[in-house]
């Protein structure tokens, strides 16, 4: 049975951590880089979602991965917020669904996905084609403006 000596309470999300940092040790397998810091950006997984109002400040790459499964095949999916309010989602795309990937990616690695989605919007097909459709993600900003 597992112990966890706390002085405060924890969230569940924390104690599961916790709990599986322990077995990890019990069972002599040195936990991975990213379990023993907690803070590779899955919320629920590794990391504990961001309470309501509170923020969290993080160095190192630009976009949030996915680690876990087949999560990898269905691509990258967040929100970023860079030094304002509004939020860009970002999401890469393949036009093949997991299961149609998986017996490739059972002799080789995960895809890289060569299309995105940005706040929902991209266009398919070939660029001034009838056949060609969707939008294209716009934006406009003045200079010397904060956003």
């Amino acid at each position: 049975m597992l112990q966890s000596h706390r002085t405060q309470k924890q969230s569940p999300c924390a104690v599961l951590q916790e709990q599986s940092l322990q077995t990890a040790r019990q069972d002599s397998v040195q936990p991975a880089k990213h379990l023993a810091e907690r803070k590779d950006g899955v919320v629920t997984i590794t990391q504990c979602p961001i309470a309501p109002y509170k923020t969290i400040t993080t160095s190192g790459g630009l976009f949030n991965t996915v680690i876990i499964g087949l999560q990898a095949w269905e691509g990258l999916f967040g929100g970023i917020v860079i030094n304002g309010p509004a939020m860009i989602i970002l999401n890469d795309w393949d036009y093949n669904t997991v299961d149609q990937l998986f017996m490739t990616v059972q002799k080789y690695a995960p895809p890289t996905l060569a299309t995105a989605v940005i706040n929902g919007t991209n266009v398919f097909g070939t660029d001034g084609t009838v056949n060609q459709t969707g939008t294209r993600f716009n934006a406009s900003f003045t200079a010397e403006t904060s956003y």
